[in-house]
């Protein structure tokens, strides 16, 4: 086992009994599709490289997205162009997310990029800021019709307007049922507010010169496209025990 600590902050283990984690991709390329799930990138006390930003953009081609803080607040602009993910990751200040989207549920639409706010409308506008958090997701989620349905109807709310995807059904039902709920999902996410930074799900990885940046996972770096596929290794992640992170007063 080895012991790591991020930001000087963030602590977690990695299992390194996978000897061979990334080797003969290969082979497994020719065996094996796997359906694309995106990628987070968390800019912590590092900025996103532009060559890491060019990989994983490469393989996420469907929607892009970025949060940070200002003010007091959390703004975020999604359904951006790779060139304004380029420039707002050289300028925004730390920490900030960066989204890169597969659109396994929900349409290809800037709408449908992530993040969504985390509030009871869960707001699928491409710009805004909140006194809240907004929420991204690495993933996907099958429960998330019914679970939506079945709490707007012992709630009494109202189901929002506009289209939907599994991580607008996240960022909503965690507006109702706080972020203890996605400690029961099992789902891959990051919730930026204007004072923490909530990481769930396992399998996050410290990346970068400095191991300041947090990466949902790593396919960009070993995987290529194929007929709109990941191809390449899917095995055990290398870090398995990192459910819940709290960085606060960031």
């Amino acid at each position: 086992m080895c012991s790591s600590v991020f930001g000087g902050r963030l602590s977690f283990s990695c299992d390194t009994s996978f000897s061979g984690l990334y080797e003969d991709i290969t082979n497994t390329q020719k065996s094996r599709r796997v359906i694309p799930i995106c990628v987070i990138l968390v800019a912590d006390t590092e900025r996103i490289p532009e060559d890491t930003l060019n990989k994983a953009a490469g393989l996420n081609g469907e929607g892009n997205g970025v949060a940070w803080r200002e003010d007091g607040h959390v703004r975020w602009e999604k359904g951006i162009s790779f060139e304004k993910v380029q420039k707002l990751a050289k300028s925004l200040p730390l920490p900030y997310i960066v989204h890169f989207r597969i659109a396994t549920i929900g349409e290809k639409i800037p709408a449908m990029c992530h993040p969504f706010p985390v509030s009871s409308d869960a707001s699928v506008a491409t710009t805004g800021k909140t006194q809240g958090s907004v929420l991204f997701h690495n993933g996907t989620w099958h429960r998330w019709r019914d679970l939506v349905l079945e709490a707007a109807i012992r709630l009494s709310v109202k189901i929002p307007a506009g289209k939907w995807s599994d991580t607008r059904g996240l960022a909503w039902l965690t507006s109702y049922y706080d972020l203890g709920f996605l400690e029961v999902v099992d789902q891959k996410t990051a919730v930026l507010s204007p004072t923490e930074l909530d990481l769930y799900g396992v399998g996050w990885e410290a990346i970068g010169e400095s191991q300041g940046i947090l990466a949902s996972n790593r396919h960009f770096e070993f995987k290529t496209h194929n007929t709109g596929y990941y191809s390449g290794y899917t095995g055990p992640v290398p870090c398995k025990n990192l459910t819940c992170t709290r960085r606060s007063g960031l």
